[in-house]
């Protein structure tokens, strides 16, 4: 559904990464390493009352590095170069903020409530379910753990301060691949029971 919207690279990032709004939004290309395929999370931007701030993460572990994959490498270098396409069109203008990963096709830095509503509309506009953008992070931890991921490298990836906050948040996740393991295991061991006609 986003394949076709200006921001389509920075919604995979979301999809892909678990990375909250602010995280995105403070996101900046030299946190980006395209060799070496990593994204450091160093900085935020948030709404604080009526201002929009750029501030260090609060805890350690949410200042992290992780791995992206290639199709979201490939995405975000397509966006990189569309966003310079825009800088060029615009021209020489104090207004331009060149190292955000996400800035309005003008140069300038979305507002926070901007952004989630521009999400909104793009599951509108697709008669999607609409859900909190920061839904996407949960979408993330669940499709992680589904692919086999185990909470400790998950509960890294997102920045969580302990593994235990992300088995708490996810305890209704982790219930059913607990349910899943004890039928795996018991197959393994004793061979899987026959189907029942």
């Amino acid at each position: 559904a986003a394949s076709s919207d200006r921001l389509f690279a920075i919604w995979h990032l979301a999809a892909t990464s678990g990375m909250r709004r602010g995280e995105l939004l403070g996101l900046t290309w030299d946190n980006i390493n395209f060799e070496a395929g990593k994204v450091s999370i160093n900085n935020t931007r948030i709404r604080a009352g009526n201002t929009t701030i750029v501030e260090t993460p609060k805890s350690r572990k949410s200042r992290r590095t992780f791995a992206i994959d290639e199709r979201t490498l490939k995405a975000l270098k397509k966006w990189k170069t569309k966003q310079g396409q825009e800088r060029l069109a615009i021209g020489d203008s104090s207004a331009v903020n060149s190292n955000y990963v996400v800035t309005e096709a003008d140069g300038t830095l979305p507002d926070p409530n901007t952004f989630t509503r521009r999400f909104k509309a793009l599951c509108n506009l697709h008669e999607l379910r609409v859900i909190r953008l920061h839904d996407i992070r949960h979408s993330y931890v669940v499709a992680a753990r589904r692919s086999g991921a185990d909470a400790k490298t998950v509960s890294e990836r997102i920045g969580h301060a302990d593994v235990n906050v992300t088995l708490s948040v996810y305890d209704h996740v982790f219930v059913k691949d607990d349910e899943e393991a004890a039928t795996s295991i018991s197959d393994h061991i004793y061979g899987a029971l026959p189907k029942q006609a």
